[in-house]
């Protein structure tokens, strides 16, 4: 995984979203992105195994269709639910999905890059947008948890 400062963003009191933004300036995709963000927010300990199964949700699993960004907020609510040891929530998907749905008007990577302009396809800028929106959405969801105390493994 790519080398980035979460330490020094934290100390400048910055969010999950900007962790996000952080991760996919240095090359992650939104996928690695959201869960890299989760995963400093709520000292989750993912694995790395985690990851390079995340690199292969890059730009709508290469096919354009489900954004990868969506697919990393539901990647880290279900470990992060189960991690807290909460209760089963049928509808945190589903939940999750029209949150983003509703923000962006699709969940799909090709309708929402068709909607960038030129220059945000090309420098990512459209897509670190949509990351940091969609991290957004997954902060609210879970901002009444604390981090945890120490890593789980």
């Amino acid at each position: 995984m790519k080398e980035i400062n979460v330490q020094a963003i934290l100390e400048q009191g910055l969010s999950g979203p900007d962790i996000a933004r952080e991760a996919m300036q240095r090359g992650l995709n939104c996928c690695e992105s959201v869960l890299t963000a989760a995963n400093e927010v709520w000292n989750l300990n993912l694995s790395s195994d985690l990851f390079f199964a995340a690199k292969l949700f890059k730009e709508g699993m290469g096919n354009g269709c489900t954004c990868g960004a969506l697919v990393g907020i539901v990647l880290a609510s279900g470990v992060i639910r189960e991690r807290y040891g909460l209760p089963e929530d049928e509808d945190l998907a589903k939940r999750l999905h029209s949150n983003f749905k509703q923000e962006y008007k699709s969940s799909c990577c090709a309708v929402l890059r068709k909607k960038q302009s030129f220059f945000d396809r090309i420098s990512k800028k459209g897509c670190i947008r949509v990351t940091e929106g969609a991290t957004a959405i997954l902060v609210k969801e879970w901002e009444n948890l604390q981090p945890l105390k120490e890593k789980i493994t």
